[in-house]
């Protein structure tokens, strides 16, 4: 049962505004399923009516636009229930279309979506402040939180609507008031005409059923956390917002331009182009009044819950680059580390230009006081390091009796140490955390290499510190895997085609004929391993070594 305290009626009373349709008829049902008490309130009677009748809960037709409407509501439900625990705000409408919004979309828009929660507060806020406990629950959006394209009378309403639920917060939060904002992305609605066109920009998997949102309020009961958000990944775009506004607002007008060229939005005239409806049933669509509102332009989602900040070595290029990018494209702040600054910028403007936020930083991962330093700079600029890929890696290839010390120890130095000195540096993040991934690149070469005696006992090495650092840091949240590629079309295996004094291209043909796919890696093959194994749902997998190389190794 969720952690709700009933009032004097001993049963949990609880309100759904906007109840007839969408994540209202949604949460209606979650909540009469579990059993409590529930007045289900919406300004369509007979849609009302059959939802009604279909959970046991008790209608009250409202208009929540007016102070008289909303004042009757909470007097019809104080007299069915006997007294209010949970008030879900849901009501929420969009009308008006850009600038040429007129004055009555905007006031009725500002009714429903603002005034309606502070009517509602105005006349329950005092009774819980009695009793000393209450629940105000919010269904703003993450239109509220970003940025919506579009409509201006939704989305200045939903930030009022988020800006309210704060200010209740902070203002009652000591006397037992508990209010929460629930911010979905994308729920499937009926609004699916306003959304023609969109569906396909937003993605399937970006969506919600009003169903998934309502079990996740539901689940919200149980603790007083202010947001809920149905897309973990929005709290990454808020935070990718807040650090750069001026970065973020580009990347909204580019994604402006492009769905006005698409006429799927309105151009600087206001009028909307629209597209057939697709004839699909409408289970996909976009934000839950149906409209697209604020996906940044990032090539990907986000896999993470909470915001992550990735450190990849090595990253100027090759390997290290591509997965800086993909890491980013994940929803992640990436810093973007190699031996030259100025050689990681061009990956961070890559990183940058798509929306997400990275971090240039120049470091010999083999000095120490130079990986302290820079680790230090991480957490400040971009936040506690809690993901790291130690890719950085140099080659000194020759045979044994023409290897010089110095190509020992400089392989060595980049490859263990490097490795060594940065997983020490940010493990102390992670433990805080409770939440760690370390990626090590091995190689192939692990196994023997004729002319590679130092990079070959390197990359061992990288298996044992690999395996160790899972043994230690387990405990703590912390998994740590290798990556062992094989032959990878990058800057390092062009140098070791020039030392045989072969062609590039004539060096890839001969490695691909001995490749059960047929054909050599690439950079990104390598990149979607470190994706996995960085994001929450590898977090049972710790330890291992994969052979990322078109075919078995032993």
């Amino acid at each position: 049962m969720a952690d709700v305290a009933p009032g004097a009626s001993g049963a949990v009373g609880v309100v759904v505004t906007g109840a007839a349709h969408g994540i209202g008829e949604a949460l209606t049902r979650r909540m009469a399923a579990a059993g409590l008490r529930v007045v289900a309130a919406d300004v369509d009677g007979d849609a009302l009516a059959e939802v009604a009748d279909s959970t046991g809960a008790h209608p009250l037709v409202a208009d929540l636009a007016t102070d008289a409407g909303v004042t009757a509501l909470v007097e019809g439900a104080l007299a069915h229930l006997g007294d209010i625990d949970v008030w879900f705000g849901n009501a929420g409408i969009d009308l008006g279309d850009g600038l040429a919004s007129t004055d009555e979309q905007w006031a009725r828009t500002h009714d429903v979506n603002v005034m309606a929660h502070v009517r509602a507060a105005r006349l329950l806020v005092p009774r819980w402040l009695e009793r000393g406990s209450g629940r105000f629950v919010v269904t703003a959006s993450a239109a509220g939180l970003l940025t919506m394209l579009g409509s201006p009378t939704y989305s200045v309403s939903k930030h009022g609507a988020v800006a309210f639920a704060e200010w209740l917060s902070a203002t009652y939060r000591h006397r037992g008031v508990v209010v929460q904002a629930i911010c979905p992305q994308g729920v499937a609605t009926r609004m699916l005409e306003a959304a023609a066109g969109l569906q396909e920009m937003l993605g399937r998997d970006d969506t919600r059923t009003p169903a998934e949102v309502a079990d996740l309020a539901f689940e919200a009961l149980a603790h007083d956390r202010f947001y809920v958000l149905p897309h973990p990944e929005v709290a990454g775009y808020s935070a990718a917002r807040a650090a750069d506004p001026d970065r973020w607002l580009a990347g909204m007008n580019r994604l402006q331009r492009k769905l006005e060229d698409a006429g799927t939005l309105p151009g600087p005239g206001g009028a909307r182009a629209r597209r057939p409806a697709p004839t699909r049933p409408p289970d996909r669509v976009t934000d839950h009044t149906g409209r697209w509102t604020h996906r940044p332009p990032r090539p990907a989602r986000s896999t993470m819950s909470t915001p992550r900040t990735a450190v990849v070595t090595g990253a100027a290029r090759g390997i290290g680059a591509e997965v800086a990018r993909r890491l980013a494209s994940d929803g992640m702040a990436v810093a973007v580390v190699d031996l030259d600054e100025s050689a990681c910028q061009s990956v961070v403007d890559d990183i940058t230009h798509a929306g997400g936020r990275a971090l240039a930083v120049g470091c010999d991962v083999a000095d120490e006081a130079a990986v302290t330093a820079a680790v230090e700079r991480i957490a400040t600029e971009l936040g506690a390091p809690t993901v790291l890929v130690n890719n950085a890696g140099i080659i000194r290839d020759n045979l044994l009796f023409k290897m010089t010390t110095d190509d020992w120890d400089a392989v060595m130095n980049v490859h263990l140490r490097g490795a060594f000195l940065m997983s020490r540096a940010c493990q102390a993040h992670m433990v805080e955390a409770k939440f760690g991934r370390i990626v090590n690149l091995s190689s192939t070469s692990a196994l023997g290499n004729r002319g590679q005696a130092n990079y070959a006992a390197a990359k061992a090495g990288m298996q044992g510190f690999t395996k160790t650092l899972a043994f230690e840091l387990g405990r703590y949240g912390v998994t740590a895997n290798a990556i062992a590629p094989g032959f990878i079309a990058t800057d390092m295996t062009a140098a070791t085609a020039a030392r045989v004094g072969m062609e590039f291209e004539a060096f890839k043909e001969a490695a691909a004929k001995e490749i059960p796919v047929a054909r050599v890696g690439r950079p990104e093959d390598i990149a979607h391993t470190a994706s996995f194994l960085c994001s929450e749902g590898a977090g049972f997998v710790s330890g291992q070594v994969i052979y990322v190389a078109g075919g078995p190794r032993d």
